[in-house]
């Protein structure tokens, strides 16, 4: 049994690994297709910075994708186990092996247009929906064709070959430096992406100088960092028999959790559940009517919300509510109001400038006028300022754009890694269970149920209910 598992665990994991990028892929085509949109009814030069950035990571993905530079081995599986004829396997694979002049070719279209604009501007539009077209057309090959007959065709050590294979840098194909380098190169593409297509609109140089356009050219690899060691498990935060009401309505019934020292523990449910009403209760802001809490081996059952804030229970509350008429600057001051004049908060508020480039950039300006993502990283932000060790999360990704959503993921992912415990409640079930190590689901008050994160995803429940699936 243990053997058979271990096969299915490297057939999905390498599966998931390709559906994740396919994602990504797809909103990074949606951003392009907006861009092609401007260029053709804009009257200033496309941006070629965030142009070429967008290329760079087309160019990434398809060299990451093979094992050699000719070679791609779950291809080169499925053509040995393929029981019948698979044509669409060589053009699909030509495609892979031909992106990098195919994209060499539009980097110098962009070029030209940028440097004679306005001329060229139909040419280029031209180019990039025929890619874009392209481009969807293979993914979706790869979706409804190679992944199925590879799940169907393929044997327990096709799949074990192909989740040790390492690419032609020497790095595996489905390691962690891997998707670090794809994480580097979404932030810095949404980053600079204006905030009318879903970006967060930093302020940058639109044109790359000669020097960056021969590098950019030339496909210089991009580098990652090492992941760092896993944390220790033990219970920071446990509730038990939760009860409160808001006057005759009871809200929650007798609920019981943990959250382990360095996790990420996600609540999911329906609208009216009471995952809202849970964090006040953690953060003591709703009182409780029987259960006790405790964290980090105190009981904090009667403990105010000012001194659960002291102790690192820091809630980012649903709807961002920043201080609308108060600069981001004075925003992320109040986020560390009880830290006094400890000359550390004006280090850490220079770690999060640097965390939060687009915080930097309008630290002067109303946070009421900032958009719902900028407003989204100043709330975490400011709770960062607070110095938690427990950050609560309500609804994070309530009404961004998908790109945003997506950073806001690897931000608390990145922050996890960092050694925050993160509790989060969050719309988008399945994205927050697809980070989190544990998830508990709360029907009208009670936890129904409770597992890994991965299980509960698996869950034929689960995924009737809140998964659309």
């Amino acid at each position: 049994m243990g053997e058979q598992q271990h096969d299915h665990d490297a057939r999905e994991r390498a599966i998931e690994t390709i559906v994740h990028e396919h994602l990504s892929l797809w909103r990074v085509i949606l951003l392009l297709d907006r861009l092609r949109h401007d260029i053709e009814q804009e009257p200033h030069e496309p941006d070629e910075v965030l142009l070429s950035a967008i290329l760079d990571y087309f160019e990434h993905f398809s060299e990451r994708v093979q094992s050699a530079p000719d070679e791609i081995l779950l291809f080169s599986c499925l053509r040995q186990r393929s029981p019948e004829p698979f044509p669409e396997l060589d053009a699909l694979e030509r495609d892979y092996l031909s992106a990098h002049e195919t994209l060499q070719q539009l980097r110098r279209q962009l070029h030209r247009c940028v440097e004679a604009w306005p001329h060229e501007r139909e040419a280029l539009s031209e180019a990039l929906r025929r890619f874009s077209e392209h481009l969807r057309h293979h993914i979706e090959q790869e979706e409804t064709l190679v992944i199925p007959r590879a799940r169907q065709w393929l044997e327990a050590s096709d799949w074990e070959r192909i989740v040790a294979a390492k690419d032609q840098y020497d790095d595996p194909l489905f390691g962690e430096r891997v998707r670090e380098e794809f994480r580097e190169l979404r932030q810095h593409i949404i980053h600079i992406a204006p905030e009318h297509v879903g970006g967060l609109g930093i302020r940058h140089e639109t044109r790359l100088d000669p020097a960056e356009f021969a590098s950019v050219e030339g496909g210089e690899a991009h580098g990652g960092q090492a992941p760092g060691e896993s944390p220790i498990r033990e219970p920071l935060l446990q509730a038990h028999g939760v009860s409160t009401s808001y006057g005759r309505i009871q809200a929650l019934y007798e609920v019981d959790i943990t959250i382990n020292r360095g996790e990420i523990v996600s609540l999911v449910g329906a609208n009216g559940a009471g995952k809202s009403t849970l964090l006040m209760v953690l953060s003591g802001l709703q009182p409780l009517d029987r259960g006790e809490i405790h964290y980090a081996g105190c009981d904090i059952t009667r403990a105010p919300a000012h001194a659960r804030v002291g102790q690192g229970i820091v809630q980012v509350p649903e709807g961002r509510q920043v201080f609308r008429d108060m600069s981001v600057h004075e925003n992320l001051l109040m986020g560390a109001y009880r830290r006094g004049r400890d000359p550390q908060v004006f280090e850490d508020l220079d770690r999060l400038y640097a965390r939060f480039p687009i915080l930097r950039q309008k630290q002067r300006q109303l946070a009421g006028m900032l958009s719902g993502g900028q407003q989204q990283m100043l709330a975490i932000a400011r709770a960062l300022m607070a110095a938690p060790r427990l950050l609560l999360l309500d609804e994070p990704s309530m009404g961004l754009a998908p790109l945003i959503v997506e950073e806001i993921f690897e931000i608390l992912s990145e922050l996890n890694r960092e050694g925050i415990t993160l509790f989060l409640v969050e719309q988008n079930a399945s994205q927050a269970l697809a980070i989190s190590d544990r998830g508990y689901v709360l029907e009208a008050g009670r936890v129904v149920l409770s597992g890994s994160g991965q299980a509960l995803l698996d869950d034929e429940q689960v995924r009737a209910a809140y998964l659309g699936i």
